[in-house]
């Protein structure tokens, strides 16, 4: 799996900073899809990819779900795996062939987050010029174990029955790049083709991580395409 760029991290956590800045207009909370208890654990699977259909062999996506859990680390209360356990999984077998069940009771995790990259575009077809403008869209779903599951809507519990669940199935999460505060940017010709790349990443991985911690409107508006 491709490690992270000290740049790529620096932007992200630049940006988080930039998220929290006083005079931002719009600081109502939105919850997150699902809640994780503080006492619970995720683990981030590197993320599907277009010529890639398991995350396992896509540098992006392996990239992408290394930038998630390190914003997980740093926002949510509940513990996130670490990626190098998630590698450690080639030790025992092919990890490709590994359902999310099975992930689960390998890491010892309560949930597993999941992603398929759907689009991934650092230029608009149908800008004039060449203007880069980086958008992506991805669908994510998250494995919940029967323990968590019971744990956390107790009423299921007698129907799970041992039985493990996707908590969230197929969710869109959309991202730009660059983008104006609150307001999509039309592009730039400043940023060359790489610099989009690492900033579509960054803001990608940040509306990933909003589906799991709370956050204001004004977080969600910078970067996510919404």
């Amino acid at each position: 799996m491709k490690t992270m760029s000290l740049r790529a991290l620096g932007a992200a956590f630049s940006l988080a900073t930039l998220l929290l800045a006083p005079g931002c207009g719009n600081s109502e909370i939105i919850d997150p899809v699902i809640e994780i208890p503080d006492k619970r654990s995720l683990v981030v699977m590197p993320f599907k990819d277009e010529g890639f259909p398991n995350g396992f062999m896509s540098p992006r996506g392996g990239e992408l779900a290394s930038l998630v859990a390190r914003i997980l680390k740093e926002k949510a209360d509940f513990k996130v795996i670490s990626m190098d356990r998630v590698l450690e999984l080639y030790n025992d077998a092919d990890p490709r062939a590994l359902t999310a069940k099975q992930v689960a009771e390998k890491l010892n995790a309560d949930y597993v987050l999941m992603g398929d990259v759907l689009q991934w575009q650092l230029q608009d077809p149908d800008m004039y010029g060449g203007l880069h403008r980086g958008n992506s869209t991805l669908e994510m779903s998250i494995y919940e174990t029967s323990a968590a599951a019971a744990d956390r809507t107790p009423k299921e519990a007698k129907e799970l029955k041992g039985k493990g669940r996707l908590a969230v199935s197929h969710r869109r999460v959309t991202a730009l790049f660059p983008q104006e505060y609150g307001t999509a940017s039309y592009g730039t010709y400043e940023m060359s083709e790489k610099e989009i790349e690492a900033g579509l990443k960054n803001a990608t991985a940040l509306s990933v991580s909003w589906i799991l911690v709370g956050h204001t409107k004004d977080e969600e508006k910078l970067a996510s395409a919404k």
